[in-house]
């Protein structure tokens, strides 16, 4: 799947994700990009609900369609509280829209706090919504191995392998 390339910085006591803008061509250019909050006008749909209205006008094609709703699906499960409209990108084209790479994908239920601790958060995996029934299967076999990896990063921390370890059975076991 196309995705914003990406490299993780380490310091004494952070890491950082720098991510790699997709809307730069050259030392200058720039290309054109439209969240999905310009492109779909209902705020309350998920990604999911917005790739099958979006298909049905004609305005993304089905592979689209198909990815933004793995998009939305994978995010469920690596539990990516953050899956708002203005976190998925399109590039205009002379049909309509184009799906971008994809961008800020993580676990965002893990998001230190404002003191920069991260409060205890317990994942519970969901059951999926009837417009990611034909997405589901590949997103949980994603996400597993996402939490599986995650679980035996030397780059995560004690705390974050032991939640991800704990994750990944419960999403075996769902």
């Amino acid at each position: 799947m196309p995705s914003a390339k990406a490299q993780l910085f380490s310091a004494d006591t952070h890491k950082f994700l720098e991510v790699e803008r997709f809307d730069r061509i050259g030392e200058r250019g720039r290309r054109a990009v439209m969240t999905l909050a310009a492109v779909h006008q209902e705020p309350a749909d998920s990604w999911s609900q917005a790739a099958l209205r979006l298909l049905e006008a004609g305005t993304i094609s089905a592979g689209d369609a198909q990815r933004l709703r793995l998009l939305d699906a994978f995010g469920a499960l690596i539990a990516n509280t953050d899956r708002h409209h203005h976190n998925v990108a399109f590039f205009p084209s002379a049909s309509g829209y184009t799906l971008a790479p994809a961008f800020d994908q993580l676990p965002m239920l893990y998001a230190p706090s404002g003191d920069g601790t991260v409060p205890p958060r317990e994942f519970h995996p969901l059951r999926p919504a009837a417009e990611m029934l034909e997405v589901w299967d590949e997103a949980r076999a994603l996400a597993l191995s996402f939490w599986q990896n995650a679980g035996d990063a030397p780059t995560v921390s004690d705390g974050m392998r032991r939640i991800a370890a704990a994750n990944a059975r419960a999403l075996s076991a769902s």
